[in-house]
């Protein structure tokens, strides 16, 4: 009899791409190629974004209530668990409690999580899918594995892996599509997530099915192909394929490359194409500490001289960047960032550091003294760690989001002092701030006092913080230039014990002792100007004695 399966994935949709995310397009490439009856249940995580995590899950709950009798019908139910849904996954396996058939677990979570583990995060499941799933699925589906053998790992297969585009699973009618031309990666980097959970194994895509996709797009009118390997121009014929790509489509081609691989040839071509071709780097920092500490290590003066040939051939790329790593400060995030800057990077992408599960970072988080935070999202990254706090975390968040607004400062650095502890930022003195008063004056409002007293306000009350800022030293609280100038903080002082204060418009009293919420805190602003003529602040913390 042939058995049935559904695919139950938590999505989130990228504008402009198909609403079925390639790796489930390839899963389900596979199963209608073997023969398999099978159906996908995707759930628009992006619907219920703008509301407190309860309430994502209460709302993804009442959805799955409705749909649950329809997920029975099928023998099996394969479900794609990733950061953001481990909960919702659960949140399932409770409403299947009754269910006789087979319920399948995939994805990168589940590929991290130790086996035993698993097992008891999971007890309900029958199967987890380690590794890319696509053989392992269909063996599963056609009883290979019997219900005692719950971990399945099945090896790269050419006989399974099939296009998404010629099995009709994903239609050319979007404007931009998702495309790949190899599985795998050989680079391990203690970031990735992937990277730390497969073992380095690749499989190029067959070339007469390379040579089909490219026929599909060359009769659409896709305007650009995104190719997801994770580095394009490593392992495989990937010069021979970008050129028909080239040839037979007018899209534009955007993939991931990798400085320290770059060759001559490579470059010349992409400089003659460069009006099609966008290039994607990851650098993430440029400082031995961090290197190390993400697994990630950088020849930089190979690097400043690709960036030359990428810039003199007016080749179009952008570089990532990683924030929030342990042993980062803001002060040496500005300094990645001034490094790409100064050596003419147009487009820097940063992104808060997350931790794979099962990695060597996680197993330092302790040492680390890392803490973590969730986006609207919930996906998990680092909050603060030995070398930064909550605070400078944000200071981080903004920076990474105005890297390319950021303040551009076109007056000579004549009366600007260099910092010693930083390779490219230089510190203000009070006449070069006269001669840029207007612009210090609003970008430290912005992204100093502003911050600071917005988070402060979130952990009291709104009588509790004005009474706070009652106890703050008010004599310089105004005093622009010496804020700039890192010579005064902004100052939170808690109260004694037993004091309270009077009527702050509410018409009582109420007693303030938080000495368990705030300690005597003082913020210094550190305002900076990078190499580049970028301004930047950030803060120093200091937590006083009573």
């Amino acid at each position: 009899m042939n058995k049935s399966i559904i695919l139950v994935t938590f999505d989130i949709f990228r504008p402009d791409y198909s609403t079925i995310s390639y790796s489930v397009a390839s899963l389900l490439s596979t199963l209608k190629n073997k023969g398999v009856k099978t159906s996908h249940y995707p759930i628009n995580i992006e619907q219920f974004i703008g509301k407190s995590n309860k309430d994502i899950t209460d709302s993804i709950k009442q959805l799955l209530r409705k749909s649950i009798s329809y997920l029975k019908k099928f023998d099996f139910i394969a479900i794609g668990v990733t950061r953001w849904s481990i909960e919702h996954t659960n949140t399932i396996l409770e409403l299947l409690d009754d269910y006789t058939g087979k319920i399948i677990l995939g994805g990168y979570e589940i590929t991290a999580i130790d086996e035993t583990d698993l097992i008891k995060e999971f007890p309900k499941a029958d199967y987890f899918i380690k590794g890319y799933a696509e053989k392992s699925i269909v063996m599963i589906v056609n009883g290979i594995y019997t219900h005692n053998q719950k971990i399945v790992r099945e090896s790269l297969d050419e006989d399974y892996l099939y296009s998404p585009y010629s099995t009709g699973i994903l239609n050319t009618l979007s404007r931009k599509i998702h495309w790949e031309t190899k599985r795998g990666c050989k680079f391990n980097c203690g970031f990735c997530e992937w990277g730390n959970a497969q073992n380095r194994e690749t499989l190029c895509i067959n070339n007469n099915t390379i040579d089909s996709d490219i026929e599909i797009f060359q009769h659409s009118n896709i305007e650009e192909i995104n190719i997801l390997d994770g580095t394009f121009n490593v392992h495989n014929e990937y010069l021979p394929i970008l050129a028909k790509l080239i040839e037979k489509t007018n899209s534009k081609i955007t993939f991931q490359a990798r400085f320290e691989v770059l060759n001559e040839t490579f470059i010349n071509y992409c400089a003659e194409h460069s009006d099609r071709l966008h290039l994607e780097f990851g650098l993430q920092t440029i400082h031995p500490n961090e290197e190390k500490i993400i697994g990630r290590k950088n020849d930089l003066n190979k690097i400043q001289s690709k960036l030359e040939q990428l810039n003199s051939f007016r080749i179009d790329y952008e570089v990532s960047i990683i924030y929030a790593i342990p042993g980062q400060t803001p002060q040496s995030f500005i300094d990645t960032i001034e490094f790409l800057k100064i050596n003419g990077c147009k487009k820097i992408m940063a992104f808060p550091l997350q931790v794979p599960r099962n990695s060597e970072l996680e197993k330092k988080k302790d040492e680390y003294k890392i803490t973590f935070q969730k986006d609207e999202y919930n996906v998990t990254s680092v909050s603060s760690s030995f070398s930064f706090n909550k605070y400078q975390r944000a200071d981080m968040d903004r920076i990474a989001q105005s890297i390319n607004k950021n303040i551009q400062i076109s007056q000579s650095f004549k009366n600007i002092l260099k910092i010693d502890a930083a390779q490219f930022q230089y510190s203000a003195t009070e006449g070069w701030i006269l001669n840029n008063y207007e612009i210090i004056r609003k970008f430290i409002k912005d992204n100093f006092i502003g911050p600071t007293m917005e988070d402060i306000r979130q952990d009291f009350s709104y009588i509790e913080f004005l009474a706070l800022l009652g106890g703050a030293a008010k004599s310089n609280s105004h005093d622009l230039i010496k804020y700039a100038l890192g010579e005064i903080p902004m100052s939170f002082v808690d109260m004694n014990e037993g004091q309270t204060t009077a009527d702050l418009g509410n018409g009582h009293f109420f007693p303030l002792n938080r000495r368990d919420k705030l300690k005597p805190t003082d913020f210094y602003c550190r305002l900076v100007v990078g190499a580049s003529g970028s301004l930047y602040v950030y803060r120093d913390i200091v937590e006083r004695d009573e």
